[in-house]
């Protein structure tokens, strides 16, 4: 990158950028597992870990993907698409892990057909956005 200079700056990994997108899936992970797990949401761990998880949450997380992106040795539209496309198939896959099998798994056990209508459909998150 040359945007200040004539020689390149910061070429390689940035460490900071790393850690603190480490730190926000770390954040969103406790969140999540707290928000699925916990009989009330009422307490102050939860909404201390909600507080910090605002602060460095998704939209910290996509800066940072941003930033990777940006400081990535392999900046070609087809290594673009190529990433782009793993992150649909990981999202998807994700979800079929997480909400289609289980909700299967329910209809087989019980034979209502409520859960027929939420096995097979595409859902979006933040890997789905990202890619």
């Amino acid at each position: 990158m040359k945007y200040f200079s004539n020689d390149g700056v910061n070429l390689g990994r940035q460490t900071e950028v790393d850690c603190l997108r480490a730190l926000t899936v770390f954040l969103m992970l406790i969140v999540h597992a707290y928000e699925n797990c916990a009989e009330s949401l009422d307490n102050v761990i939860f909404q201390a870990f909600h507080f910090m998880e605002s602060l460095t949450g998704a939209a910290t997380f996509m800066m940072c993907m941003g930033f990777g992106m940006r400081y990535s040795r392999s900046r070609s539209p087809k290594a673009y698409l190529r990433r782009g496309f793993e992150l649909l198939t990981v999202g998807q896959l994700l979800n079929i892990l997480r909400d289609s099998l289980p909700t299967l798994i329910a209809y087989w056990i019980t034979g209502e057909q409520k859960y027929i209508a939420n096995v097979l459909t595409v859902q979006t998150d933040i890997l789905t956005f990202a890619g």
